[in-house]
């Protein structure tokens, strides 16, 4: 994800990016794309991939939920 942050990329250059192999990058960009957080785009032959920056932002915003509260630590 730390790629795509820069800009969008096809698969290849992901690939040239990450230290995976082909399956298992596949399979890891199969999970981003079903939990909604990365966009996938044919273009032609080949697939491009973009970050969802709003399913991204809503994902951030819900796992800050459980930050524990600062307040609440040094009362403890």
């Amino acid at each position: 994800m730390e790629s795509l942050r820069k800009r969008q990329q096809f698969a290849g250059e992901l690939l040239n990016d990450a230290d995976l192999r082909a399956p298992t990058l596949s399979a890891h960009l199969r999970v981003l794309r079903q939990c909604g957080l990365v966009i996938c785009r044919r273009r032609g032959t080949r697939l491009e991939y973009q970050l969802n920056s709003t399913a991204l932002r809503l994902a951030h915003n819900w796992l800050a939920t459980f930050k524990p509260d600062a307040t609440k630590r040094s009362a403890t």
